[in-house]
């Protein structure tokens, strides 16, 4: 069993399923050395100049089960080495992508559901339909981090091709576990993986179920429990209820510019909230300011009672940095990590 077997037996004894390994490791690895390199990478919308972001995985507490699921027989999947087109499939989609960001995919079987939206920027989001145990993720990220998307993922590549979907020529990978479709659409390229099948047929299957929305038609199929730039406002001050904010900060300056689920909407309005509350007391502690840092530490000392950091840490892990930067504070510790490490200024 190699490292990538063990981490898909891993990441299916997890209670919420992540697509943090394969391209989406791949793709966490680019931006950080993208948003590392000296000179920063942007993303251009319009006349606008947007950072990239790093989108913040999922990670829930799913150790407790890799002792069992490490007794199951995984068994091996091999995909032939070979380099060749494929036929289009008569049920694949041809509607023809047209979108430098977000490419408006939605899976027309309602067995799917949508589960997981993350919108960092025009150039930068994922979403993901779970139908039981399986997991479809589809991404759109910047053409010109394509060449090294491909360069990561080559020692797991044992099949690799080209077919025809949504009225172009795309990339079909076989990986270890799954298969992959990585499809060009102008400045960005979006990319299909299935978490949760192995067989080709069966993942082409699936991908006959895409259908290309008109955005408003995709803003509409989201349902509920997603946040919309138009109730994002609301979304934040019920999240920032009984959680205290700094002064000057409104609810209103957390309006969102794309649509989320309330985890990564929520990551945003604690970031702002938190990241507000550090600078205050880092400049009261290079101050002396004693009254200054006892204010931080009262602001920050209940967060546990929070209850949008109890939602998200049902979720995901990323709430579990508040608590960290609260001891310091407590403690009147140094916390001069904390832009990098919650992202302050993303």
């Amino acid at each position: 069993m190699n490292d990538r077997q063990i981490e898909d037996l891993m990441r299916r004894a997890r209670p919420v399923q992540s697509p943090s390994s394969g391209f989406h490791q791949a793709r966490q690895e680019l931006l950080e050395e993208i948003m590392s390199s000296q000179t920063e990478e942007t993303l251009e919308t319009g006349s606008d100049v947007t950072p990239l972001r790093i989108r913040p995985v999922k990670r829930t507490a799913w150790l407790a089960g890799v002792a069992a699921a490490a007794a199951l027989v995984l068994p091996l999947v091999f995909f032939p080495n070979n380099d060749e087109t494929v036929s289009p499939a008569a049920d694949l989609p041809q509607q023809e992508l047209k979108s430098d960001g977000n490419p408006y995919l939605f899976v027309e079987n309602d067995d799917w559901k949508l589960t997981e939206l993350y919108q960092g920027a025009a150039q930068d989001g994922s979403e993901t339909f779970t139908r039981g145990r399986e997991s479809m993720t589809i991404s759109w990220l910047p053409m010109r981090i394509w060449d090294r998307t491909l360069e990561r993922l080559g020692p797991d590549i044992d099949e690799r091709g080209t077919i025809d979907v949504f009225g172009q020529e795309a990339t079909i990978l076989g990986l270890d576990l799954h298969y992959e479709l990585l499809i060009p659409v102008g400045e960005v390229f979006v990319t299909v993986r299935i978490d949760g099948i192995r067989e080709r047929e069966a993942f082409l299957s699936a991908v006959s179920g895409l259908r290309v929305l008109q955005p408003q038609e995709w803003e509409a199929a989201l349902g509920e429990g997603f946040v919309r730039p138009e109730t994002s406002v609301a979304v934040a001050e019920e999240m920032l209820s009984d959680v205290p904010v700094p002064a000057g900060l409104e609810a209103a300056d957390l309006r969102a510019e794309y649509s989320q689920d309330r985890y990564y909407f929520g990551i945003d309005v604690l970031r702002t909230v938190s990241c507000a509350w550090l600078e205050e007391y880092a400049q009261a502690r290079a101050a002396d300011d004693d009254k200054g840092m006892a204010a931080v530490d009262d602001a920050l000392s209940g967060h546990r009672e929070w209850a949008v950091l109890q939602e998200m840490n049902r979720t995901g892990d990323w709430g579990s940095q508040v608590p960290i930067f609260a001891a310091k504070v407590a403690i009147r510790a140094d916390v001069s990590p904390y832009q990098e490490a919650l992202s302050c200024d993303r």
